[in-house]
């Protein structure tokens, strides 16, 4: 990718509406607490594969304490924080809606983004997520793309009537200038959970239908290790049977690369 910069896109909710389908963990308290720990590591790689941070809130909550946090490192000018109230839409239209609603606006309102933007690869993540090696992750990039993601395939529940399904984790995503406005922008229009269902699913039909020039990679070249609870179980991404998971990934990758897990 030459000397593009790598900006990490942090996108949050403290105060999400009521009744968002499937979302168990809605206490502001414990959400802040989650994007306030995440930000703290994710701090720790600017000058590690990380240039700029963005985090951007749609609740209009408070984050005074995540301000605190940059200036205590002393990283105002590489760090950006924005809160604003973007959850004016039916709760039942889901968080996919939400979350790349947020992305266009802190596209268009974004100082670092504005600035930096037309030579920049922006790394959206899902802003209560630590991605424990995510300077592994940029560093082992693909050297060419507009999109950066990892398409995922399985079977659905009950097992007695399964189901083949096809999906895309949205928890980590990376784009171009030009990925951006081909695809991502005003994307959320088409991830109604009320319309199209599940926006890991969506996303991936659209993704789809998408052809060259565009380069869409569509297999992460190094398997992200998550550490954060999800927010439709609650579980842990980093433990018990998900931990496990994570490393039969990396040895698939290695092993059968063709496998889809």
């Amino acid at each position: 990718m030459g000397e593009s910069y790598q900006i990490l896109l942090l996108s949050a909710t403290v105060i999400p509406p009521s009744h968002v389908p499937n979302l168990v963990l809605t206490d502001p308290g414990l959400r802040l607490l989650d994007y306030e720990r995440a930000l703290a590591f994710y701090l720790t790689l600017i000058g590690k594969g990380v240039d700029y941070i963005v985090f951007a809130e749609n609740s209009n909550a408070d984050i005074s304490r995540l301000h605190e946090l940059v200036h205590r490192n002393g990283l105002q000018d590489r760090v950006e924080l924005i809160s604003f109230y973007g959850l004016d839409y039916p709760a039942e239209y889901g968080k996919g809606y939400g979350e790349f609603k947020l992305v266009d606006y802190a596209m268009s309102n974004s100082r670092l983004l504005s600035a930096e933007m037309s030579k920049a690869v922006i790394w959206k993540v899902t802003g209560r997520y630590v991605v424990k090696n995510l300077s592994e992750v940029i560093r082992q990039r693909p050297r060419l793309f507009d999109i950066y993601c990892n398409f995922r395939v399985g079977l659905t529940r009950p097992i007695s009537k399964p189901k083949f399904l096809k999906w895309m984790d949205l928890f980590l995503l990376a784009w171009t200038t030009t990925g951006y406005e081909s695809v991502i922008k005003n994307i959320y229009q088409e991830l109604r959970a009320d319309q199209h269902g599940e926006a890991e699913v969506r996303f991936r039909e659209l993704l789809d239908r998408v052809s060259p020039p565009l380069r869409v990679v569509n297999r992460y070249t190094t398997v992200p290790f998550i550490d954060g609870f999800r927010g439709f179980d609650g579980q842990n991404f980093s433990q018990g049977i998900n931990r496990w998971k994570y490393y039969s990934r990396c040895v698939a990758q290695r092993l059968t690369p063709w496998a889809w897990l």
